[in-house]
C-alpha cells in the first residue's frame, strides 16, 4: 500500500489514531473500473477540501472539473519518495515557492478531517526504541534524504527492519471472520499485518479497508498494519480454476467449491510469495469449520498446512472452531471493538452445503493432483 506524509509548518500532516506519527495509508481508486494514480487524486481532493473521512470526494465531478482541481492542486515537483511506496508531500515548500497558496492551505488544514491530523516531528521521540541497523535490514532510498527530518528518517527506518517470528500475515476479507482472526492474533503476542486480494469478481472492493479503518484504526497504540490492498490474483485463479474437466451434468454446488478452492488457492500462493519476499513467517487466515465450505475443512487445512511450511512458513487460523456469527460480535464487544464490519462479495461464489464423502473425495483429489503442484511449481519448490 502507498503510504504519504504532508509536511506542514514543520509538522506532518498524518492519521490520528496512533500516539506517534504514522503515514496515511492511500486507498485504491477505481473510476470506471480503471486504477487510477491514488497519491495524485489523494492529495487533489485533499488539497481541494472535498476529501471525506473515507477518503473519497464529497461531490460529484465530471471531467472538467475533475482535470482543473487536479491542474490546480496537485504538483508533482513537492511529492518527494522518501521509500519504497512512502511518499512527503512538502506544502512548505509549495508555500514558500507560490505564496498566494497560503491562505488557502491555511483554511483546508485549519479544519481537517478524521481520521486526519497534524503532529510535530518531536512526537516520534516519545518511546522510541534505540534499535542498532544492520546494511542488509534497510530499503535503498529513492530520493535524498536531506528532504526529511532526521526524527523521520529514523522512523522510517524502524519501519524496515527485518521481520520478527511475529510478524504475521493475514488474509483479510474486512468480515467478521477474519477481523476476529486479527484480535485474537493481537492478544496472541503477534504482530499483524493485513492483505486483501482481488480475484476480478468483487463487488464493493473497497469495504474491507472501511472495516479496517473504522475497527482498528480510531485505536491508539498497537498498529494493525494494512500490508497490502487489492493484491490482483484474477489471473491466477482462472489459470487454476481452467484446469478442472467441467462437464454439462455436473453438480453446480460441486463446481462451485471447485472454483472457490481455485480462488483460496491463488490467493495463497500470491499470499507465501509475498511472505517469502518479505521474511515473514506466519500466515493467517480466518478460515471457519462451520461454514461448510471444503475448502476450510481439516482435510484441505491440513494439506495447506504441510504447503507453507514446505516454505518454511507457518499457517494459523485462528477462528478455525468459532461456530456463528453471535459468538464472534460478542467477542469482538468483550475486546473492545466494534461489531460492524463490510467485506466485498464475490459475484461468482455460492452458499456452500452439506458434502457427502464422495464429494470430499473429488475436491482433495483435485487439490493433491492438480493444484498443490501448479502452486510448488509457481512457488518454484524443489524437494531435496
Amino acid at each position: 500500500m502507498t503510504k504519504l506524509l504532508i509536511k506542514y509548518q514543520d509538522s506532518y500532516i498524518c492519521e490520528r489514531y496512533r500516539n506517534e506519527i504514522d503515514f496515511i495509508n492511500i486507498p485504491m481508486y477505481h473510476p470506471n473500473n480503471e486504477v487510477f494514480s491514488n497519491l495524485s487524486i489523494f492529495i487533489t481532493l485533499f488539497a481541494s477540501g472535498l476529501l471525506t473521512s473515507d477518503y473519497s470526494s464529497n461531490k460529484k465531478l465530471n471531467e472538467i472539473e475533475w482535470s482543473t482541481l487536479f491542474e490546480e492542486y496537485f504538483i508533482p515537483e513537492y511529492l518527494k519518495e522518501v521509500d519504497k511506496d512512502t511518499y512527503i508531500y512538502d506544502i512548505d515548500q509549495l508555500v514558500s515557492d507560490y505564496p498566494d497558496y497560503n491562505t488557502h492551505f491555511e483554511t483546508i488544514i485549519s479544519s481537517l478531517i478524521f481520521p486526519l491530523t497534524i503532529k510535530h516531528y518531536t512526537l516520534l521521540k516519545n518511546n522510541q526504541e534505540k534499535v542498532k541497523f544492520e546494511e542488509d535490514t534497510l530499503y535503498d532510498w529513492r530520493y535524498p534524504l536531506t528532504t526529511v527530518n532526521n526524527e523521520l528518517e529514523r522512523f522510517i527506518e524502524k519501519r524496515h527492519k527485518k521481520r520478527t517470528d511475529k510478524d504475521c500475515l493475514l488474509l483479510y476479507s474486512g468480515g467478521k471472520d477474519s477481523t476476529l482472526a486479527a484480535v485474537r492474533l493481537y492478544k496472541s503476542g503477534y504482530n499483524v499485518h493485513f492483505i486483501h486480494f482481488d480475484n476480478g469478481h468483487m463487488r464493493d472492493q473497497d469495504k474491507p479497508y472501511l472495516t479496517f479503518q473504522e475497527t482498528f484504526n480510531k485505536k491508539d497504540g498497537y498498529c494493525f498494519d494494512y500490508e497490502l490492498s487489492s493484491v490482483n490474483t484474477k489471473q491466477l485463479f482462472e489459470e487454476y480454476f481452467s484446469k478442472w474437466p467441467t462437464t454439462i451434468e455436473e453438480d453446480p454446488f460441486l463446481l462451485s467449491e471447485i472454483r472457490c478452492l481455485s480462488c483460496r488457492m491463488a490467493m495463497y500462493t500470491k499470499a507465501i510469495q509475498i511472505a517469502k519476499e518479505q521474511g515473514y513467517k506466519y500466515i493467517a487466515e480466518g478460515a471457519r469449520i462451520s461454514q461448510k465450505f471444503m475448502l476450510e475443512q481439516l482435510p484441505i487445512i491440513s494439506r495447506l498446512k504441510d504447503l507453507a511450511a514446505s516454505h518454511g512458513i507457518t499457517l494459523l487460523f485462528p477462528v478455525l472452531h468459532v461456530n456463528d456469527d453471535q459468538q464472534e460480535v460478542e467477542e469482538l464487544l468483550s475486546n473492545g471493538y466494534s461489531s460492524k464490519t463490510w467485506e466485498s462479495k464475490c459475484l461468482i461464489g455460492k452458499p456452500a452445503k452439506d458434502k457427502t464423502i464422495e464429494d470430499e473425495r473429488v475436491i482433495t483429489d483435485y487439490y493433491d493432483s492438480t493444484l498443490e503442484p501448479a502452486m510448488q511449481k509457481k512457488l518454484k519448490y524443489k524437494k531435496d
